[in-house]
């Protein structure tokens, strides 16, 4: 009976993402001859300037069956982590004490590409999720996942070349997770979560630009239960930051390291 309730809430999410997702989504970029263009996910986005390229975020983010992990190594910083978090406001994640680096202060200087990811970590790689502004610890039978939308460059720092951006985090942290479950879809987390079978919360972090909350869908907190609603709700808040990200935007950003990409 518990499987069959699960299916049908995944449907249920399925047809939320279809109402939910705008009609179009369209990111651009150039590139330089000397950068390393990596595109490394199914669900990256090509970035050319003649052909934009359009993506239904809602059913990416319905039918992610890939989550990566990352090696401590990948996601070294240049400075230091810091997370601001002021009161009634969404927290952002930023980067201290970067020295001797050229970094953009635009959106429009991130011209190597963009990318959607969901990074897996378990209770033995707490360093690496703390690197990305998780503040809490994985405990056994946990799971941390991190879904980001990133959008990046390739710049001069430190004598070497590293990647930096800008982006939207939504840490996912899954708590008394059954050997039995199947999460390897965000949506099948959200089902079992309003079934009951397990408790997971989501924390939502703006990575180098500060977030405004009209950015996000209607009545989404910052910080709740990763249930069938919020998780619909999710998928539209990443939709808008996609298309709010974009080169006419002429907000200041502190980008931070992204060599994982």
């Amino acid at each position: 009976m518990k499987i069959l309730l699960t299916n049908l809430l995944i449907a249920t999410l399925l047809l939320m993402g279809c109402r939910n997702a705008p009609e179009t989504t369209t990111v651009e970029s150039s590139t330089n001859s000397d950068e390393d263009v990596v595109l490394d996910s199914a669900a990256s986005l090509p970035m050319d300037e003649s052909t934009a390229a359009e993506e239904d975020l809602s059913q990416t983010l319905l039918n992610f069956n890939e989550f990566p992990a990352v090696s401590l190594d990948s996601v070294k910083l240049v400075g230091e982590l810091k997370v601001n978090n002021p009161e009634n406001a969404i927290m952002e994640v930023v980067e201290e004490n970067i020295d001797n680096c050229n970094l953009p202060s635009r959106i429009s200087q991130l011209r190597q590409g963009s990318n959607i990811k969901v990074f897996k970590f378990n209770s033995t790689m707490n360093a690496q999720a703390q690197a990305f502004g998780f503040t809490g610890t994985i405990g056994r039978n946990e799971m941390l996942l991190i879904q980001e939308f990133a959008r990046y460059s390739t710049f001069p720092c430190e004598g070497q070349r590293s990647k930096f951006g800008i982006g939207l985090r939504c840490i996912i942290h899954i708590k008394s997770l059954r050997a039995r479950l199947d999460v390897d879809k965000l949506s099948v987390i959200a089902a079992n979560v309003e079934l009951g079978n397990i408790s997971a919360t989501y924390e939502l972090m703006s990575v180098g630009f500060p977030l405004q909350g009209d950015m996000l869908a209607d009545n989404l907190p910052s910080v709740g239960d990763y249930n069938v609603e919020n998780f619909s709700k999710l998928a539209v808040s990443f939709n808008n930051i996609l298309k709010t990200l974009n080169d006419n935007n002429n907000m200041e950003i502190e980008p931070v390291s992204m060599n994982y990409y």
